[in-house]
């Protein structure tokens, strides 16, 4: 059994139609081109083979990612806190986070780090850690 649906097309495409429609099937042609989109449409919705696989792929990556630009700015806020006052330190340490100013200082100084970088937030929490981590063993020999 057949369905019927009606469609509107413009009228430029129905006046180029009115002179070859003898030569044409419409309803063939739409058809085709209606199996054409949907079986598209599906293809799109269906979930990708290994998919499971991929996705722990990039949990991996992600992870090693983070970790790799962690430890970049752990290395560059040791190499930083060399510099930094003691009343620089005690501002950081009081600090649950970087100020703005700051994150500026620090993308300023660190352009290579910070160019193209999409989550500098990790690398900003590597510095922090890294600069305090100088200052914990610092103040216990003051």
């Amino acid at each position: 059994m057949a369905e019927r649906i009606t469609i509107t097309i413009p009228n430029d495409l129905h006046e180029r139609l009115q002179a070859v429609k003898d030569a044409l099937n419409v309803s063939r042609v739409c058809q085709e081109g209606l199996e054409v989109a949907i079986r598209i449409e599906e293809l799109k919705r269906e979930k990708s083979p290994n998919m499971d696989t991929l996705i722990e792929r990039l949990r991996i990556e992600k992870e090693q990612d983070v970790a790799e630009w962690k430890e970049k700015g752990v290395i560059e806020g040791k190499k930083d806190a060399l510099n930094l006052s003691y009343r620089e330190f005690k501002d950081l340490e009081s600090k649950e986070s970087i100020t703005d100013d700051l994150t500026y200082w620090i993308e300023e100084n660190h352009f290579e780090y910070m160019e193209g970088f999409v989550d500098k937030d990790v690398f900003l929490e590597g510095w922090l850690e890294g600069v305090l981590s100088v200052w914990d063993e610092a103040k216990e020999l003051l």
